[in-house]
């Protein structure tokens, strides 16, 4: 079954203040290419996503920042959550980022690993009826045959979230789609949000969340 080896402390991006940094998800490729994806604080004391590789047979390189999306605040708070790669040095990540404006309202947003480095994150357009000026986010992303899906949530008003889910392919995020249905026992406002996806070769993707119910509980789902 093998064992577990010791821990270690990635190396931040060259611009981080070696203070606060963290990692939120990884994964690896048949041939042992691996990437992971977290956040850090930067000398300016802003918070940006990162990532960082190791390849097959190699230490885990340097973490390198991917850069937030146009129009992002200052302190962008960009956090990627969720990772896969379709093959060696091609990867695609989500997360949030926040925006300008009152109460830091976030946004969701995708990034691709291609050409050798990752492209700047692009905005994740949402659902015809979700509020631009509050919040959304991805958490969870996998791919197959050349296609991505992530997933997550965004805030649509009544004081709840809806759950929703965004594809990618050749380098390009479409916009989101809100998924309406959940659970019988769900209350009329079903504030529901998906937190992990996983597709396998061939067949249905299955993914995760939670909701709450008619009694006002959280249950999963």
């Amino acid at each position: 079954h093998g064992k577990w080896g010791g821990g270690f402390i990635p190396r931040s991006p060259a611009n981080a203040d070696r203070l606060i940094a963290f990692i939120d998800a990884v994964t690896c490729t048949p041939e042992g290419f691996c990437e992971a994806v977290g956040g850090y604080r930067d000398k300016a004391g802003h918070f940006q996503a990162m990532a960082l590789a190791k390849p097959a047979g190699q230490r885990w390189q340097q973490a390198v920042e991917i850069t937030a999306p146009k129009g992002a605040a200052a302190d962008p708070l960009t956090t990627a959550n969720g990772i896969a790669c379709t093959a060696i040095g091609k990867c695609v990540t989500v997360g949030y980022y926040r925006v300008p404006g009152s109460g830091s309202p976030i946004q969701a947003f995708g990034a691709v690993l291609s050409g050798g480095g990752w492209r700047r994150a692009a905005r994740i357009s949402l659902p015809p009826n979700g509020l631009t000026g509050d919040r959304a986010y991805l958490e969870g992303v996998s791919c197959r045959a050349g296609t991505c899906i992530a997933v997550g949530a965004y805030y649509f008003g009544t004081n709840a979230y809806r759950a929703m889910w965004v594809t990618e392919s050749g380098g390009n995020f479409r916009a989101a789609k809100e998924i309406i249905k959940a659970p019988a026992d769900a209350a009329p406002v079903a504030d529901t949000v998906l937190d992990g996806i996983s597709c396998p070769p061939s067949g249905r993707c299955v993914a995760a969340g939670y909701y709450a119910n008619a009694a006002g509980h959280q249950v999963g789902m």
